[in-house]
């Protein structure tokens, strides 16, 4: 059996103790020399990304990046497109496995997405979290349309494409210190309608979905999942052909959205 060495630079203590005690036979933990580096989403993940490209590595897993890097990351971009990095976000409601399911279960057009949810985050985090789960549902999300935010809430309207046609989202997000941060991802269409609710901890929570098409409601199986389990599925899904700069240009655009919107008080 193959396996993959993981490193972390700057991991949160709760992240680290828990894939500590939950690696798999094919993952193996490395103090130094790991085949592929956790990089832990704080404000300064940028610069550490850098400095240990700049040091000679090149497979990275970010988790969880926080807004902070926002519009500061040319330099890394530059630097993972000419050594070749290879570069995956590990983010903890988009990565959930009941989103892919979900996504491939949706039938016809949906024009709108509405995103709903809570949690202990600062709001442009909070806003963050919520226009990359409607990337990975299918939305691309383009230009703020109208927005209004606080420390405490934001509500905003994001102009956006499904597929070839054009959408909505509409998002709102509230800062809360009761509770497991969730989200509640709702997408309407002509004839049909979805939704699935997706939590964040690290014990294995149900992610609960379902389909409507017309006349016709289809549950999606409950999965139980814990959040930290979508770091070994990052992990061993890290290809040689993923291109750092262009994830991270596409990160880059959605949190610049998501400080935008936070911004609009």
């Amino acid at each position: 059996m193959t396996s993959v060495k993981l490193e972390c630079d700057g991991l949160a203590g709760v992240w680290s103790r828990a894939l500590a005690a939950s690696l798999p036979a094919s993952v193996q933990w490395a103090e130094r020399g790991g085949d592929i580096v956790l990089i832990g989403g704080q404000d300064d993940w940028a610069a550490r990304l850098r400095a240990r490209m700049e040091a000679g590595k090149q497979r990275f897993i970010v988790i969880d990046p926080q807004v902070g890097a926002a519009g500061r990351l040319d330099d890394t971009i530059a630097m993972a497109d000419r050594i070749g990095a290879r570069i995956a976000l590990s983010e903890t409601h988009a990565d959930n496995p009941a989103v892919a399911p979900f996504r491939a279960g949706l039938d016809g057009v949906y024009t709108a997405a509405t995103i709903t949810g809570q949690g202990k985050a600062v709001m442009g985090d909070l806003v963050l979290q919520q226009l990359r789960l409607a990337r990975v549902a299918g939305f691309v999300p383009d230009a703020v349309q109208h927005a209004a935010a606080d420390t405490q809430r934001a509500l905003a309207t994001v102009r956006a494409r499904h597929g070839e046609e054009s959408a909505l989202l509409r998002l709102t997000a509230v800062y809360s210190r009761a509770g497991k941060a969730h989200h509640r991802l709702m997408l309407h269409g002509r004839t049909e309608s979805a939704s699935l609710h997706l939590w964040s901890d690290p014990a294995a929570r149900p992610a609960n979905g379902f389909h409507i098409s017309e006349d016709r409601t289809t549950e999606q199986p409950t999965i139980y999942e814990s959040a930290h389990r979508a770091v070994f599925r990052s992990a061993l899904a890290l290809s040689d052909e993923a291109s750092g700069g262009a994830i991270l240009r596409q990160w880059d655009h959605d949190a610049c959205l998501a400080m935008a919107i936070a911004a609009a008080g």
